[in-house]
């Protein structure tokens, strides 16, 4: 996201105030604690629902509070406002049991398959992610790997890499070592995957195989579908059409090499429809899709299959 981007879009945010028992279950899980007893003598102590003292059975203990703090009024104030209201958004991000809390109008946990810290990089998201699916791709399944979310989520540089903005792919290009550069996305580091499995199964497998590799490249806008790899020509005339012309061949081009493939994404990438957001100044206003075609013949058995591993980055998902 641009500088300071966070912070404007908090300061516009209304804070919210949350019930007793959801304040409580955030106590709990910023203390890692069970008692609902102990969260609340630090819920008194914050002073968020009850002042700076209690009444009856509590006004004694509130008291005692007020005393402690007596001296420290600007500091008492803001763990009361802070206890009373809190900024919509995420609050936690716990990895180790993948959940999210989100305080919207209300507290709200999500609990996800696999989750990604701010530690892990590109290399991480693509071994979870996508790469046991490059496997069944290359033993003749169809597989399909997309990213979801809003602008300015990041679903471009997971799927791609900065470089979609920065620089070409082929430009400095090392991949001589099976080694993909740390920015590459999924995209790049799929396609060296398959390249690399190509030629693993040349060179180790005692096999006389025909391999064919096609690459697709497509943007969808409302109901326009556009050949990225054809100077963003229209696919058809309805998307109907479109979607015939793709699946059936028509917008592949033929790759020898991870090299070819790179030099397509980049031909690709230069058609793509883009206009700067509040979020993100080189955003995609429609979605992507880049389809990988494989199309294997083993000629000693006959035996052939054609697999296709499609990976969509669609656009923001906010209304």
């Amino acid at each position: 996201r641009p500088k300071n981007q966070d912070n404007l879009t908090a300061e516009k945010l209304k804070k919210v105030a949350l019930p007793l028992h959801q304040r409580l279950a955030m106590i709990k899980m910023n203390r890692d604690i069970t008692c609902n007893k102990e969260a609340f003598q630090i819920l008194t102590r914050q002073g968020g629902w009850f002042g700076k003292a209690l009444s009856g059975d509590g006004q004694q203990h509130g008291t005692q509070e007020t005393r402690e703090d007596e001296n420290t009024d600007d500091d008492h104030h803001q763990r009361h406002s802070s206890a009373m209201s809190m900024t919509p958004g995420v609050h936690m991000i716990d990895t180790e049991n993948k959940s999210v809390v989100v305080v919207d109008r209300r507290l709200r946990q999500f609990n996800f398959d696999l989750l990604f810290g701010d530690v892990d990089g590109q290399k991480d998201v693509y071994a979870s992610t996508a790469k046991p699916l490059i496997a069944e791709f290359i033993n003749g399944y169809n597989v399909t790997c997309l990213a979801y979310g809003q602008t300015g989520s990041g679903k471009t540089f997971s799927m791609f890499g900065p470089s979609v903005h920065e620089a070409n792919f082929s430009d400095g290009f090392l991949y001589e070592e099976g080694i993909p550069p740390e920015s590459w996305g999924i995209v790049p580091r799929s396609c060296a995957e398959v390249f690399a499995a190509i030629k693993h199964r040349r060179q180790h497998l005692d096999l006389n195989m025909n391999v064919e590799v096609g690459i697709s490249y497509v943007e969808i806008f409302g109901n326009d579908v556009s050949d990225l790899l054809r100077d963003g020509s229209l696919c058809g005339q309805s998307r109907v059409a479109a979607q015939r012309y793709v699946l059936d061949g028509s917008s592949e081009v033929a790759v020898g090499s991870l090299k070819d493939t790179l030099d397509l994404l980049d031909k690709g990438e230069k058609q793509k429809r883009k206009a700067a957001t509040a979020i993100n100044q080189h955003s995609s206003r429609a979605h992507t899709l880049f389809i990988v075609t494989l199309r294997q013949e083993c000629v000693d058995t006959g035996v052939a299959y054609t697999s296709r591993l499609f990976l969509a980055d669609l656009g923001g998902s906010e209304k």
